[in-house]
């Protein structure tokens, strides 16, 4: 069985004409769910491409907002995939860059719950989130998400005051020092930190790794 990632996506632009053109037919495309038409393949066909490459046939849109917000000259809306073993946002960008132009701007965060932390979002405005942090301890569990490294040590030194960790430790010695100490007070003991990575180093590494094999 394969993994599935969750892709929250917030598409702006200045040309408001061009962003309603794009919601127009991403909401429609959300809203045929009931049908079994609201696969991202169903958006990248009202486009024009009669085969559109790179997308799984699970892919789908998950959310989508009714209506588009502007502020200061700015104007846009969110919405949410599901896809199958990536975040799989190339055929998205592509459509972008072909059918607009790249005149409406693409920031997105995606999580599979396991391996993928991947955020795009040049100006942090719509994703600031760089961190998350889940755990489970007693029965107790929580997940929480922090915008700076200060901000999640000064989360973990108050919920984990037995563990003995730096400002400068990695966030591997972090985690081991949290796993010794709380680790074994519960079977069903889990301790998580992750990173998201930006898609662009992500992308870079994934063609390294290709350029190798």
């Amino acid at each position: 069985m394969c993994n599935y990632a969750v892709n929250s996506i917030t598409f702006s632009s200045r040309n408001s004409k061009l962003l309603r053109e794009l919601h127009k037919k991403v909401l429609s495309c959300y809203d045929d769910a009931v049908k079994g038409k609201n696969l991202v393949r169903d958006l990248l066909k009202s486009h024009g491409y009669l085969l559109p490459l790179g997308v799984n046939n699970t892919d789908h849109f998950s959310h989508c907002e009714e209506f588009i917000t502007s502020k200061r000259g700015v104007h846009y809306f969110s919405c949410e995939t599901t896809t199958a073993w990536s975040e799989n946002m190339l055929p998205i960008i592509n459509l972008l860059k072909e059918k607009y132009h790249n005149e409406i701007h693409l920031s997105f965060c995606s999580e599979d719950g396991g391996d993928i932390f991947i955020v795009k979002d040049d100006t942090g405005v719509f994703y600031p989130d760089r961190y998350k942090v889940e755990w489970r301890i007693n029965g107790v569990s929580e997940s929480e998400y922090f915008k700076t490294y200060k901000a999640l040590f000064t989360y973990l030194r108050t919920s984990f005051p037995k563990a003995y960790f730096g400002y400068f430790d990695t966030l591997d010695d972090i985690e081991r020092s949290i796993d010794q100490i709380y680790g074994s007070l519960d079977k069903e003991y889990y301790f998580y930190i992750h990173r998201f990575k930006e898609y662009h180093n992500e992308m870079a590494e994934f063609m390294a790794k290709k350029e190798v094999a």
